[in-house]
This record gives C-alpha cells, sequence and structure tokens, in this order.
C-alpha cells in the first residue's frame, strides 16, 4: 500500500510560495514578435492601422484581483505580458510599432511593479517608439479621423468604450470605410506555430506529463480529488510553469462523465477509474493532456473493455494526422472505431445509426492549442467546412474534411467514450429530437442491460500533436497510456514530494 505522506493543505502551501517567488521566464528574442508583426502588416488594407489595449486586471472581490494573464494575441505580437498597455501598428510610416506602457517612474510602481521604461521597452520589444500609458488616447485621437480603417480585437471591450468616447462612435464610424476584426488575420497566422512557440508548448506539456506521472505514483482509495488536483498543480509550479492552461479537470466514477466537471470534491473509491484532464502553462502557451486511471492501481475487466477501445481509436485514428487531411478525418475514423467496438460489446443495435453515433459522440476529437487551450476559440471558419458540429455528422460519406492540416499546427486529439449513470434516462430524450419511439424502446430493451453493466464507467485519453513536413508528432508521447505501463507507474512509490521535505 502506498503511503501518502504530505496533506493537500501542505502541497497547496508549498504551491502558493513557488507561485509568489516565481520568476518570469527570460523575454523571448523581438525578432519573433517582428516576424509576426511584418507577416500582419502584409496583409493589411492600404491606409489602415491596427490597434490593441492588454487586457484588463480582472477584480475578484473588493480591492483583490485575479493574477493577471495578458491577452493571447496581444502577447502574440508584441511580446509583452504586463496590464495597463497598448500598441498602435501603422504600415509604411516612420513608427510603424508604437507600444504604450506604464512609465517605470510612475508612483503607481509602488503598489504594482513596473517592469520596463520606455527606452528599456523599445529595445526589449522592438518598438519604433513608446509613450506612457497615459498619453494613450491623446495619440490615438487623430490617427483614428486620418485612417480609413481601423482593424481591432472585436472582444476588445475597452478599447471599444474609448472609441465610444472619442467624438462619438457613430461620427467615428461615419469617418472610417470601416472596422475589421483584426481575429480575422490572426487566427491563420496563430495556427502555424513557429520554433519558440513550439518550444514553449513542449516545455509545458513535458511539466504536464511530469504532474500525470506522479499523480498515477500516489492516488490511492481513500483520498480526495482536491487531493491529487492540489498534487497535480504543485508539480507543475515546482516545474517552471507560469500556472494553469486551464481550471484541473479530476473526476472518480461517474464524475467522469461530465466532461468539464470542475468541483473535484468527491472522495475516491476503489474499483472506481479517475479521469484527470491537466494542462499546464509555461510562458502563455498551453498543454492539454487526459489520462484515465483506475484509483486502486488495476483496471477491471469491464474497465479494460472500455479503456481498450478507446486507446485502439486514438491509434487507429492519428494515423490520418498529416499536411494534405482534413482535421476531421481522423476524428471520424475514430467514431468509427469506437462505434464499431461498442456494436460489439452490445452497447449499439447499428454502428452507422446516426441518432446512436450521436448518442455517444459528444464533441469532436480535436481542438487547436496555444496559447489558450481552445487555440482562436470557436469563431466560424476556424475549423474550415462544416466548423466545429462536424461531430454531428454520421461520418460515413466523410465529404467533410474540415480545414486542411498544414506543418506547424497543434492540436488535441482526445477520443473518449462515457457511459453515465443517467444515460439511459437521456435516450428517451432523443424523442424530442425526431427519433422515433419505437427504435428508442428496441435499443433500451436490447442494449440497456448490457448499458447498465458498464454504466459509471468514463475515459478519454487524450495527447499533443504537431503537423510536421511529413507527418505527425505526439508532443505528449513520454507519456504512457497502455494499461500494462500505467499500471506498472502505478505499482512505484514516488519520493518526488519527500525530497522537499
Amino acid at each position: 500500500m502506498k503511503t501518502w505522506k504530505p496533506s493537500a493543505l501542505l502541497i497547496m502551501i508549498w504551491a502558493f510560495l513557488l507561485m509568489s517567488f516565481s520568476v518570469n521566464a527570460q523575454e523571448a528574442s523581438s525578432d519573433f514578435f517582428q516576424k509576426r508583426r511584418q507577416q500582419l502588416i502584409s496583409q493589411m488594407e492600404d491606409g489602415s492601422m491596427a490597434v490593441m489595449m492588454s487586457a484588463e486586471r480582472k477584480r475578484r472581490n473588493a480591492d483583490i484581483t485575479y493574477p493577471f494573464r495578458q491577452r493571447s494575441s496581444f502577447y502574440y505580437l508584441t511580446g509583452y505580458k504586463y496590464p495597463e498597455s497598448a500598441f498602435i501598428i501603422q504600415p509604411n510610416q516612420e513608427k510603424e510599432f508604437i507600444m504604450f506602457l506604464p512609465s517605470k517612474d510612475s508612483t503607481g510602481g509602488i503598489w504594482h511593479q513596473k517592469e520596463y521604461g520606455l527606452k528599456e521597452a523599445m529595445k526589449v520589444f522592438g518598438a519604433d517608439t513608446a509613450y506612457d500609458i497615459e498619453k494613450f488616447e491623446k495619440i490615438l485621437r487623430p490617427k483614428l479621423w486620418s485612417k480609413s480603417i481601423v482593424y481591432m480585437d472585436t472582444n476588445d471591450q475597452p478599447l471599444k468604450d474609448l472609441f465610444n468616447t472619442i467624438q462619438g462612435k457613430k461620427a467615428l464610424l461615419n469617418s472610417l470605410n470601416g472596422i475589421r476584426n483584426l481575429n480575422n488575420l490572426l487566427d491563420d497566422m496563430r495556427l502555424q506555430k513557429d520554433s519558440l512557440e513550439i518550444s514553449y508548448m513542449k516545455k509545458a506539456i513535458d511539466i504536464t506529463s511530469q504532474a500525470h506521472l506522479e499523480a498515477m505514483k500516489d492516488v490511492q482509495p481513500g483520498m480526495y480529488e482536491y487531493e491529487l488536483e492540489a498534487l497535480v498543480e504543485y508539480v507543475f509550479l515546482k516545474n517552471g510553469a507560469s500556472g494553469l492552461a486551464f481550471a484541473s479537470i479530476v473526476g472518480s466514477g461517474n464524475n467522469a462523465n461530465t466532461l468539464h466537471y470542475m468541483k473535484n470534491d468527491s472522495k475516491m473509491r476503489s474499483g472506481e477509474l479517475v479521469l484527470m484532464d491537466i494542462g499546464a502553462e509555461y510562458n502563455m502557451y498551453a498543454a492539454d493532456l487526459t489520462r484515465t486511471i483506475p484509483v486502486d492501481g488495476n483496471f477491471s475487466r469491464k474497465q479494460e473493455r472500455i479503456y481498450q477501445l478507446v486507446l485502439k481509436a486514438i491509434q487507429k485514428a492519428t494515423r490520418e494526422l498529416e499536411p494534405g487531411k482534413g482535421i476531421f478525418e481522423a476524428h471520424y475514423k475514430a467514431t468509427d472505431v469506437i462505434m464499431m467496438g461498442l456494436y460489439e460489446l452490445g452497447l449499439v443495435t447499428d454502428p452507422d445509426s446516426k441518432w446512436q453515433r450521436n448518442f455517444y459522440t459528444h464533441y469532436p476529437a480535436s481542438h487547436w492549442l496555444g496559447l489558450d487551450v481552445h487555440d482562436m476559440g470557436f469563431r466560424k471558419g476556424n475549423y474550415g467546412e462544416g466548423d466545429y458540429k462536424v461531430y454531428q455528422e454520421p461520418g460515413i460519406k466523410r465529404d467533410i474534411k474540415g480545414r486542411i492540416l498544414k506543418p506547424g499546427m497543434v492540436f488535441t486529439f482526445e477520443p473518449g467514450i462515457y457511459l453515465p449513470e443517467n444515460g439511459l434516462d437521456r435516450i428517451r430524450a432523443l424523442k424530442e429530437k425526431g427519433v422515433p419511439a419505437e427504435k428508442i424502446e428496441a435499443f433500451l430493451d436490447e442494449v440497456g442491460p448490457v448499458y447498465r453493466k458498464y454504466q459509471g464507467i468514463g475515459v478519454r485519453i487524450e495527447e499533443d500533436v504537431l503537423i510536421t513536413e511529413d507527418g505527425h508528432e505526439v508532443l505528449s508521447k513520454q507519456l504512457p497510456r497502455s494499461i500494462d505501463a500505467i499500471e506498472n507507474i502505478m505499482d512505484q512509490s514516488s519520493d518526488y514530494l519527500s525530497k522537499d521535505q
């Protein structure tokens, strides 16, 4: 029996101290960001400019704010991670890239550290000139009136509010040929990662893999999900992560069937699986890896059948991940493998039935990964023809391939099978979606007894994948996923935490 040495509270204290005293990673070479700005400029229309303000400090309560995290696209174009800042990009001008940030000498530095002086920022971030943020509106105002087109992030609410105060929104819009959504240009750029981005993502993935391994070694019946969460996040910070890419999902038993379960407050019991969907953030870039493991260290026969089916799906489907293929092709392959396997187990009556596929397939098997864990969000067109709702297709004709894969693209691949305890009740709700009642009742008569044997089991395996010139690289390949490998790791004792005592 493995011994759980440190308490969850102690781990959380260690993690807090590590976060408090961590040092920011050295700033990347400005050349990477300058190259991105030039790529953006090459797409901008004549007589235009691009404007963006930094993310805002978010108030938690009273006068306390959440830890600051820069707007992803702001960092992508500048390398600047700090609040109360803005930039203007104006092609074919003497001062093409202008930065606005707090003066290092301002009195605000008493309360919040000021990272750079204005001249220092020009050198580090490659700005043609820099001004105190207090001068942003004054300098922006005449430029807005002199430009015909302005590119902005349409989610940049502070900037939209500022536009409204400059001579009134209506008057300003009448003076422009148009406001353009900057994301329409940046999304395609951000899809293909450069060498700097890939190096940061590999580091985030390595840290996340280490956290998974330690969780495998230390989990045991009687622990609470939040204790495992505390361990994971301690390992993140101990290994240099800047924080979490997203709130950790640690779902044991039936909780694994809630895709974004975040309560993490149940006691884990022998005979249950625990699904851990976790991701460290390193220098602004995200990892996102899922493993599903047995709480007591050994898969039962029922758990093994479901797990092996998900593993088979990911093994066969990743062969479809190469340049020139569509992102949804691997999704279709995984879905085919899972549906045929469920048919052989007696959990479906027709593997080609669209409504039965939709019952078991809750999401596409991939999402883009990068500065955001769901990189570029789910804006229309980011996944190509068919967009993100492709999982609702039966996957037989394969006529919706989605965005064509190119070298440098990074995304997750995460098939899963979910058999919630209330699953059979959800089947009856399909009557409202046009499935004939007699088909539903026939399905329940045949599948119901088998489903009840497996209900409560939820399994997901998630890898992070890079498209290369001649195929793909599973960036998370160092993290084992076979049953034998997982059970072997879980049989080991970890001295990871005891080293620090």
